[in-house]
């Protein structure tokens, strides 16, 4: 199967693509932030980007790409909606 890993490069998604590929999936990678596991350097908030990752034939999707509250320092609350709301649409409305 064809897996769609949003948040590639974070915590979870580093672990989760080479374990989903040792279970003989095809994982595209999808983070803000490059990465051995990522090959879509973007935001799930750019329906562009998203459009482009399911032009690859993805056939599933893990949505592990958020922002969380380590970040609340860092990022303002718009980067919060426009992540894990509108992010989170466009992924859906894409599937």
């Amino acid at each position: 199967m064809h897996v769609l890993l949003t948040g590639s490069s974070g915590w979870l998604g580093r672990f989760l693509g080479p374990r989903l590929r040792a279970l003989g999936h095809r994982v595209t990678g999808l983070d803000l932030a490059p990465g051995p596991e990522t090959d879509l350097v973007g935001s799930v908030a750019d329906r562009g980007i998203v459009s482009r990752a399911f032009d690859r034939g993805i056939e599933a999707v893990i949505h592990a790409g958020a922002l969380h509250k380590p970040d609340i320092a860092r990022y303002p609350a718009q980067a919060f909606i426009d992540c894990n709301v509108t992010g989170t649409l466009n992924l859906l409305e894409a599937a």
